[in-house]
């Protein structure tokens, strides 16, 4: 049998973005969160906030660098 070399396909190593699992999330889900662990909720909070200037930055470093 012949070894075929197979095509990398990057796009199935990436895992979702932070945002999208939290869109993902159960609105009961958060607001059990926010009764009992409002310590958390605010710490998902925060990553999303993170995320999104991520994605921002990221897409901003694309555009400045394809100018060139």
């Amino acid at each position: 049998m012949k070894k075929i070399k197979q095509e990398y396909d990057e796009s199935l190593d990436i895992p979702p973005s932070f945002s999208e699992v939290f869109d993902s999330m159960e609105d009961e889900l958060l607001i059990e969160m926010a009764l009992i662990y409002p310590q958390q909720l605010r710490d998902l909070c925060i990553f999303l906030t993170l995320d999104c200037q991520m994605e921002k930055e990221e897409i901003q470093f694309k555009t400045v660098r394809y100018k060139d």
